[in-house]
């Protein structure tokens, strides 16, 4: 597909050299391209105070008249950055627009939604994003396919959006159609001639619904800075982003990070003669990713705040003696949280002086005015990262402390205790670590291992429905971060507990154990546990699997001798094979798979034999596949309902890829009561996408809804693998409806998933399914062309033989003979291994691919 974007965008283009626009509507790749600019002008200055930063600030409003630029107001945390960036923007209010992006709500750390939130503030000053609106109406219908929109959905729809007037009429529309729809209805409302003419004829609109996911994402970004280059024309506008370190928290790992902040970077560059002003605690060093931001970005060093003002700040607060005011100016070094931590002693305390000469002196003498009960109890709780009341109970009748709700409400009034939101509790950073410095191991280990044992029984506690109280996904990573801290925990009780916060809070809260083992490891500086160093890199390839990363993935992999005598070496192995069957080296993947099987014990040995089966009946060896299944459910514990359940999801495989679907039903049907056992939202994730693969073929109307419920369940744990499994099955399915631009539509969506995470025999598989689309729609070139795609992509990487027979049977119903597509399925005949022999097994697949084309009966 080419880009169609005509003249009215040279103008972007000319000034920034940006290839961005035409990445988002063509197939070239995903990866994003940084800008290109002018290099003059480039510098980096460091200011000491807030006069100076007001001065950087007018002169990069001025210098955005002509391209856009950045201000970087870097600073340690409590230095006042957001209160200058308060400043700032009151300073602009009567000449510019501005906007306001925090990015320590959570949600505005995702591209749609921040998008979403900077239109609703800038449409309730009066501007219009029409392409915005409509771009962003098609992307949430594309994530919410089994949904209607509705006013409701939309949070914008009220702030003077061309979405008001139609978007009751556009409700229920399909769910690869939206583009087009709204347009048709746009044009027939009564809207401005010459507005509805622009939108109507508008071909990047148009071309929406040929996006991908990830395209359409980075479309509504070109729309709403193209809307707001329109709405503003001369006018200034400045755009205000808190908080960057809560996108990009740790810039020492950049390189090992996923782009973090690409989104934000392609929004910047496309705010074309406007100003950006950036607070964090790092420098951006965006100069990483593209030198040319060096003569975009400026940083001002906000540091040390002058003396007039810690004074100033002092006598407001009601500090009156001349001398106490300087002595504790100067021994906060200018840092505004340190002054209001001394403000603070001295409301707790009533003292009149404070003989503090330094920072320390400053924490040193709050504590001394504290009572001994009160320090012992801050103390105890900084090793909690948070804490509430059931905490510090807890704690403090560990260590025969007042334990009373008044106590409480003491401890927690004081300004370095902040709320954190539905977790509790947490001290500054900096507090906490001057305290912990103050416990001796034994203590804090102690401390470590009852917080360990609150969140493991927090992990199991439900209410009377049956519904957990607290998160079960971030109750296993808060009691897996306490027994690392207290020494308590080996390789395999930290995979199995991992496991199991996927399988209950899905990949965050993995990723999340997985990032706090790694900081553990980096924190001992290389001398910890060797058996938790295995574990972390078997983490590590797992989740750059998952994310579809496999130079990453495989890198990790490359020379690794596993200790397949351990758990933790023995699923090393298992990831490891893991990584090598996405990139169709299924033979390999296979004997790594056996040789754990062969050495390891345990749920180790069961979870290789496990992907034995899978790999057995993915390659057509249905016997093996099946036998091994059978003597898995027999020796396997009778309560490792997981490992049962996943045995039995291989089986429906089985069937189902042999065209037995009556018996694929059996073994759904046992999984998914296995799997409700042991509340797995990973395992039902996995039998909703089952379920909707097999209605596909079975009942397609039927299928629609299974794959919109299975892609809701897909996504919310993250699993894009079976994301492209479900709009596949909603490809077979729409096709056997005769609803073919609808069936397209999922199947490139279905090509883009797999692509992203190198899923090749999905592929495959897939474009077999588009030859029956094709087939169907009278296009028989294009037929054989996906026929033949399909055939070798699935012999290459030796798996899914039925489907190249069934690709074969397609040539035979459409009366074309084609030899190496004939010849590929002899060869995958060959290879298959089935109790019923192939006369039976051709017979069935026959079948099938008569009920695709709408052949049968």
């Amino acid at each position: 597909m080419t880009s169609k974007f005509g003249n009215g965008d040279n103008r972007l283009k000319a000034s920034l050299n940006h290839t961005l626009l035409a990445r988002l509507f063509s197939r070239g790749g995903t990866t994003p391209v940084e800008p290109r600019f002018n290099r003059a002008g480039a510098q980096l200055r460091t200011f000491v105070d807030r006069v100076t930063a007001f001065a950087a600030f007018r002169e990069e409003q001025a210098r955005s008249r002509d391209a856009v630029r950045v201000l970087d107001l870097v600073g340690v945390g409590g230095i006042g950055k957001t209160r200058l960036l308060k400043e700032l923007r009151e300073s602009v209010k009567d000449e510019a627009r501005t906007a306001l992006l925090d990015l320590q709500v959570p949600a505005m750390r995702q591209q749609e939604a921040a998008l979403a939130a900077l239109r609703r503030e800038l449409g309730r000053q009066g501007l219009r994003f029409d392409r915005f609106d409509i771009a962003y109406a098609v992307l949430w219908q594309r994530l919410h396919p089994h949904l209607h929109i509705s006013r409701a959905e939309l949070p914008f729809v009220e702030e003077g959006s061309i979405l008001t007037t139609v978007l009751d009429a556009a409700t229920g529309t399909p769910v690869f159609g939206t583009a087009m729809t709204i347009l048709k209805i746009i044009k027939k409302a009564q809207h401005r001639a010459r507005q509805r003419y622009r939108i109507h004829e508008d071909e990047r609109l148009k071309s929406l619904d040929d996006l991908g996911n990830s395209e359409l994402v980075d479309a509504i970004t070109y729309f709403f800075a193209a809307d707001l280059r329109e709405n503003l024309g001369t006018q200034s506008f400045v755009l205000f982003i808190d908080a960057y370190e809560a996108l990009v928290p740790e810039p020492v790992r950049v390189g090992r990070a996923s782009n973090a902040d690409v989104w934000l970077r392609d929004l910047v560059v496309q705010l074309d003669k406007f100003l950006v002003v950036v607070a964090s605690r790092e420098p951006l060093a965006w100069e990483q990713h593209n030198t040319d931001w060096s003569s975009v970005v400026r940083y001002a060093r906000i540091d040390a705040l002058p003396m007039d003002a810690r004074m100033e700040l002092l006598t407001s607060s009601g500090i009156a003696d001349p001398m106490e005011r300087a002595m504790i100016a100067d021994a906060s070094a200018g840092v505004p949280f340190y002054l209001h931590l001394a403000i603070d002693t001295r409301t707790h305390t009533g003292q009149s002086t404070l003989s503090i000469g330094s920072r320390e002196e400053i924490l040193q003498r709050f504590l001394q005015h504290v009572s001994a009960n009160e320090i012992r109890l801050l103390e105890l709780l900084s090793t909690a990262r948070t804490f509430d009341f059931e905490i510090f109970r807890e704690l403090a009748n560990a260590y025969s402390l007042p334990s009373d709700r008044l106590t409480w409400e003491s401890v927690t009034s004081y300004s370095f205790v902040y709320p954190a939101s539905s977790m509790g509790c947490r001290l500054h950073q900096l507090m906490r670590a001057e305290l912990r410095r103050r416990l001796p191991s034994a203590v804090e280990n102690d401390i470590a291992t009852r917080l360990a044992a609150i969140w493991s029984r927090r992990a199991e506690e439900t209410d009377g429905d049956g519904t957990a109280e607290t998160d079960p996904g971030r109750a296993l990573r808060e009691s897996i971060y306490y027994r690392l801290i207290a020494g308590d925990l080996d390789g395999e009780q930290l995979l199995t507990t991992s496991d199991r916060a996927f399988e209950v809070g899905g990949r965050q809260a993995s990723d999340g154990i997985r990032l706090d083992l790694e900081n553990h490891l980096v924190d001992r500086g290389g001398s910890g546990d060797p058996d938790l160093a295995t574990a972390a890199l078997a983490l590590e390839i797992e989740a750059a699997r998952l994310l579809g990363d496999g130079a990453r993935a495989r890198s990790l992999t490359d020379g690794t001798d596993w200790p397949l005598d351990t758990f933790a070496g023995a699923r090393g192995a298992i990831d490891t094979a893991n990584v090598l069957r996405v990139d169709g080296k299924t033979s390999d993947a296979y004997a790594l798979y056996k040789d754990v099987w062969n050495a390891a014990n345990g749920s180790a040995h069961w979870r290789a034999g496990a992907w034995m089966v899978d790999l057995d009946i993915a390659r057509g060896r249905f016997s093996e596949g099946l036998d091994r299944a059978a003597e898995i459910l027999r020796d396997c514990p009778v309560d490792d309902y997981g490992t049962r359940a996943t045995i039995q999801t291989y089986m429906q495989n089985g069937y189902r890829f042999t065209g037995d679907f009556e018996q694929a039903w059996v073994h759904l049907a046992r999984a998914e009561a296995d799997f409700q056992k042991i509340d797995n939202r990973v395992g039902r994730a996995n039998i909703l996408t089952l379920k909707a693969e097999t209605l596909s073929f079975t009942d397609p109307v039927a299928a629609l809804d299974a794959a919109a419920e299975a892609l809701a369940a897909n996504t919310d744990i993250g699993s894009r693998t079976s994301i492209g499994k479900c709009y596949t099955a909603m490809a077979v399915a729409l096709t056997q409806l005769d609803r073919y631009a609808e069936a397209q539509a999922a199947l490139n969506t279905a090509f883009d998933e797999l692509e992203r995470v190198g899923y090749r025999s999905g592929r495959a598989r897939a474009a077999v399914y588009q030859a029956f689309l094709e087939a169907r729609n009278g296009d028989l070139r294009t037929a054989v062309d996906a026929a033949r795609r399909g055939a070798a992509g699935l012999e290459e990487a030796d798996v899914y033989p039925t489907v190249i027979i069934l690709a074969q049977q397609l040539m035979l119903i459409l009366g074309l003979d084609e030899i190496d597509i004939r010849q590929a399925s002899e060869r995958a005949l060959a290879r298959v291994s089935y109790s019923g022999g192939s006369a039976q097994l051709v017979e069935r697949l026959h079948t099938l691919a008569q009920h695709l084309t709408g052949a049968a009966g």
